[in-house]
């Protein structure tokens, strides 16, 4: 069937789990996508916590040697995904 795209999302992409066993392990990452002043940010384009404000559809996981920091889209749209 012509011009059907096929699904590419990939779970383990996609989530993170964070719990007492792990918690040395954990780095920082963007999951999904931050709208930034220079312009629309993705973890591969890289990304700093000072980047976000709010805008797009993201949770990012900010690792530091003390604490894991966790920031979130103004209307928390990225833990939003439809099952199939």
């Amino acid at each position: 069937m012509a011009g059907i795209r096929k699904n590419k999302f990939n779970p383990d992409e996609a989530f993170f789990f964070i719990d007492p066993e792990t918690i040395g392990t954990v780095q920082t990452k963007l999951y999904g996508f931050a709208v930034c002043e220079g312009g629309v940010k993705t973890d591969e384009s890289g990304v700093s916590v000072e980047d976000l404000n709010g805008n797009g559809a993201y949770v990012y996981v900010e690792a530091g040697p003390e604490s894991v920091n966790i920031y979130q889209d103004f209307a928390g749209c990225y833990g939003i995904y439809l099952y199939r």
